[in-house]
Formats: structure tokens, sequence, C-alpha cells
């Protein structure tokens, strides 16, 4: 599949700033932002609520629940309408890890009896 009316930004820094000022992006928001796991507790603010689909590459790095990552994460996702996680290696450790993972890309399915 092919979408190449979707203009993309990727976030190289943690400090939030407004990608539609920067020069390619022409006063427009971008339609996809690519952003590492290790920027999302800078960008929480500025990202929730206003993602409607978020994909978690790696989704495995959403394993502690007490992490910043986790927590910018689950923040972020709360507000959007899609939720996806990608992983070849659910979990690295414990089996019980795969809870928070899906605590975050699947809220309603991951609570427990």
């Amino acid at each position: 599949m092919s979408t190449p009316k979707l203009t993309t930004h990727i976030i190289r820094t943690g400090k939030p700033y407004d990608p539609s000022k920067r020069r390619e992006m022409k006063g427009y928001d971008p339609d996809v932002l690519i952003i590492n796991y290790h920027k999302l507790r800078g960008w929480v603010d500025h990202l929730a609520g206003r993602v409607k689909t978020v994909i978690f590459d790696e989704a495995q790095e959403l394993r502690r629940a007490d992490s910043d990552k986790y927590k910018a994460a689950a923040r972020i996702a709360d507000g959007a309408h899609v939720r996806m996680g990608l992983t070849a290696t659910p979990i690295y450790n414990y089996a019980a890890e795969i809870h928070n993972v899906l605590s975050v890309i699947a809220p309603r399915r991951a609570r427990l009896p």
C-alpha cells in the first residue's frame, strides 16, 4: 500500500517544538510523527490528547510500568482512537511483563479478573 500524500516528520529532540514551523512542513501539521521512546517524556504534554493513532514499534519497551517512557506512552495512548503494538519479542524475562504492554495497547483487555 502506498500513501504518497501523507506527510511525515521525525522528531529529533526531546524538547517540544511545533513541527508545522519546520521548513519542509510549509505551515502544515504532519500526518505522521516518528519519535523514539527516549524522547516521549519531553513530548507527552504536547502529544497527549492530540494523537488519533499511535503505533508502538518494539512494544516490549512498555514492559516496566514504573518507567518514564511507559508513563508517557500510556498517557499519549489514552487519548488515541487506535493503538497498535509491534514486537517480535513481547517479553524479555517474565511473562507478567506482557500485562504492562497490553495495559497501554489494549487496556480493556488487559484487566486482570
